[in-house]
C-alpha cells in the first residue's frame, strides 16, 4: 500500500517541512523531527505542496514532487505530477510534457540530487 506523505514548502519561513497524511502537524524532517506550531496544516497559502511518489531511488531516498534527480548520463529531471495521465512523471529539464517518461521501478537508475526549492543553483544545470 502507498504510503501517503506531503511536504510542502513554507514561502516565508523558507523551509521545507513534512506530515503524514493523518497527521495534523508538520515537522522539520521527513520522519518526525521538531513539531512546526506556528503553521496550521490548512494554511497553505505560504506554502507550495508536494506529495511522495510512493517511491524510493537507487540509494533508498524517497522521491516527492519537485525532486530533481539525474541519471547515470547525468541527464536532469524534475518529478512533476501529470494531470491528463493522472500519474507522477519525470520530466527531462527544458522538455515539455510531450515528452514526458513514466515514474516507475526504472528510476532505480536515477538518483535524488535536490528538490526546486532548496537547490535552486541545479537549474543552471540545465539540459
Amino acid at each position: 500500500m502507498k504510503e501517503n506523505k506531503f511536504r510542502a514548502w513554507d514561502k516565508k519561513y523558507k523551509r521545507m517541512m513534512y506530515k503524514d497524511f493523518y497527521d495534523r502537524n508538520w515537522y522539520t524532517e521527513p520522519d518526525g523531527g521538531k513539531c512546526i506550531k506556528s503553521l496550521h496544516p490548512e494554511d497553505v497559502h505560504d506554502q507550495d505542496l508536494m506529495q511522495y511518489t510512493g517511491l524510493k531511488d537507487k540509494n533508498g531516498v524517497e522521491i516527492y514532487e519537485g525532486d530533481i534527480s539525474k541519471n547515470n548520463r547525468d541527464f536532469l529531471y524534475v518529478i512533476t505530477w501529470h494531470p491528463s495521465m493522472c500519474a507522477f512523471v519525470q520530466l527531462q529539464w527544458g522538455h515539455t510534457f510531450s515528452d514526458v517518461d513514466f515514474l516507475d521501478m526504472r528510476f532505480n537508475f536515477h538518483e535524488i540530487i535536490g528538490n526546486i526549492y532548496e537547490n535552486p543553483e541545479l537549474r543552471e544545470r540545465e539540459v
